[in-house]
């Protein structure tokens, strides 16, 4: 089935994350960094990885918003390609969990340092929401390109920028299903 990006609910699933990302800014440094196993993330890289993988489209979605070339204003709905679909598909979790497990590259698997505290990881995750809600208000009122660009896995997966959009998105409510089950655990 194909997905169809719809940019009010899309702004609408930020701001819930959004909101539940404000939750965690109240948890201790203990719970956001408890792993359920050695090979689990615990909560902040959790986070960290979702601002890493955020930033990996930062430049192509906004090359693309500053295009010239546009099909369209996205607001009435715009249905993802075949390829973009599927990818979407296998990354939104559904009630009963996370269909799909999918392995992690080793660019976006997130090292927590030193320098890294709580505050400034949940900050820059809700820096990256709020930027990918610009995008998507962006998209609402201009002709936005629908020409694609190479996902972040590479060229086999391509993207126009409502699809990465929605991906990124998607990406991000997998996330949060994941941090929602470590707490559940603790």
């Amino acid at each position: 089935m194909r997905v169809l990006i719809q940019p009010e609910v899309q702004i609408q699933r930020i701001n819930w994350l959004l909101t539940e990302l404000a939750e965690y800014k109240l948890l201790s440094d203990v719970v956001l960094s408890r792993k359920l196993s050695n090979e689990s993330w615990s909560m902040l890289e959790v986070i960290k990885h979702m601002t890493i993988s955020h930033n990996e489209y930062k430049n192509k979605i906004m090359t693309s918003l500053n295009s010239e070339i546009g099909k369209g204003i996205v607001a009435d709905g715009m249905k993802c390609g075949f390829v973009a679909s599927w990818i979407i598909n296998r990354f939104v979790p559904r009630e009963n969990g996370v269909r799909f497990k999918m392995k992690t590259s080793n660019k976006f698997i997130p090292l927590i340092t030193a320098s890294d505290t709580a505050d400034d990881l949940i900050c820059n995750l809700e820096k990256t929401l709020i930027q990918l809600k610009s995008w998507i208000e962006r998209y609402l009122t201009i002709n936005v390109s629908t020409k694609k660009f190479n996902s972040a896995v590479g060229p086999i997966i391509r993207f126009n920028c409502p699809e990465a959009c929605e991906f990124i998105l998607a990406h991000n409510e997998r996330h949060f299903f994941q941090m929602r089950q470590i707490l559940a655990s603790i």
